[in-house]
């Protein structure tokens, strides 16, 4: 209560008393990280992420055992490459509500077991191998050979077959001809 009193030149006296309410319209605060990057092979749950944020409210205190998941996105994608958001929220006794949110950016982090350099090396990381019919698909798939219903297709070298788990360089070659009189030798390096 406020009281106000004011008196006049005669000596009267009156008052006027205010009730003052003082009210808590401030939210708790939120402490943590807002991007998280993981690898899509890892585990990260929503429990391990909570676990990493805290919040305070200016006059409850320390209000971190009261975080809830308002909206989760990530949950069922985290092996998926992306980027998914969960939306945590805390509330103190006075209703004041503040959320956070955090993005996990998960990645692949498996190199690819085999690629294509300079248009002709195959270069393979072990275990990962190839046969010969999977060498001859990659060719056509690159447009680096045409091969119909009549191409035969013959493996004239191949250092390859044998060393697949080796390390080193090895030369692939292979004649193709066709019943239209089409022919040629195709030579690639397969590096392990």
């Amino acid at each position: 209560n406020v009281v106000f009193a004011v008196v006049d030149p005669s000596g009267n006296e009156g008052t006027f008393t205010k009730q003052v309410e003082v009210i808590d319209d401030v939210a708790p605060v939120f402490s943590g990280p807002t991007v998280l990057t993981k690898p899509n092979t890892s585990i990260l749950t929503v429990n391990e992420i909570k676990a990493q944020l805290t919040a305070t409210d200016a006059k409850e205190g320390n209000k971190t055992a009261q975080i809830t998941v308002l909206e989760d996105k990530y949950t069922g994608n985290g092996n998926k490459v992306g980027n998914y958001t969960i939306t945590f929220q805390v509330q103190d006794s006075k209703g004041n509500k503040s959320t956070h949110v955090v993005t996990i950016s998960v990645q692949d982090n498996i190199p690819p077991v085999w690629y294509i350099q300079d248009g002709v090396t195959f270069k393979i990381v072990p275990p990962a191998t190839l046969t010969r019919q999977q060498i001859i698909d990659l060719l056509v798939a690159t447009n680096q050979l045409s091969v119909n219903a009549t191409t035969q297709i013959n493996f004239l070298v191949d250092d390859y077959t044998g060393n697949e788990k080796t390390p080193g360089v090895y030369t692939v070659s292979l004649g193709y001809s066709d019943t239209a009189g089409n022919e040629g030798v195709h030579t690639l390096a397969i590096t392990v």
